[in-house]
């Protein structure tokens, strides 16, 4: 099946694996990477390191993890550091990764499969989509002002300006009822440990 996005990465769901029986269909939370033979790549921070970062790659490294710091050190990954790896200190502006920092970071926020917000320690943060059930309906427990979804807009003197669009006015409606019938438990385990 051909997907229409050209952000896709080939998620098994999206393209009717499951139902093919196909081997991905067994490892629904991987991340694929499509290339032009029509194969999968698996995606994964080593691999964005040492090879060059495309919008693909960057948005199936945030698929795989889920929530991903843009550039910051938390308890999740961050997409800044998987490019630049260890040598990335303070600023990665002045990273030679710079500019492919840079590129991944807006293909990422460019992508209608992200939430960027400022979910861990107010530092910006990548939610992909197939966490935004949990995160809804573990929404109580997080400062409402953390879950806006932030977004750039371009002015007409060519300034950058962020723009915050409130939770849940961002929240599509069958992810808000999908969100009333997940248990509490399931949502944090589909989290992970940082959220506690």
């Amino acid at each position: 099946m051909t997907c229409l996005n050209h952000y896709c990465v080939r998620r098994a769901w999206c393209h009717g694996a499951i139902e093919s029986g196909s081997p991905r269909a067994r490892r629904p939370d991987a991340a694929w990477e499509s290339r032009r033979d029509g194969a999968y790549n698996r995606v994964t921070g080593r691999e964005l390191m040492t090879r060059g970062v495309s919008a693909r790659g960057a948005l199936a490294y945030v698929q795989e993890h889920g929530v991903v710091l843009e550039s910051a050190r938390g308890p999740v990954p961050s997409l800044a550091q998987a490019i630049g790896g260890d040598s990335l200190r303070g600023s990665w502006w002045a990273h030679p990764k710079g500019r492919e920092i840079f590129r991944a970071t807006r293909a990422v926020r460019d992508s209608r499969d992200v939430l960027v917000c400022r979910l861990i320690d107010g530092k910006v943060t990548y939610v992909h989509r197939r966490l935004w059930t949990a995160l809804v309906r573990l929404a109580d427990s997080v400062e409402r002002g953390r879950l806006g979804a932030i977004r750039e807009e371009h002015t007409s003197s060519g300034q950058h300006r962020l723009v915050t669009v409130p939770f849940p006015q961002w929240v599509p409606e069958e992810v808000t009822v999908a969100a009333r019938q997940l248990p509490e438990a399931e949502a944090r385990r589909q989290l992970g440990a940082w959220f506690e």
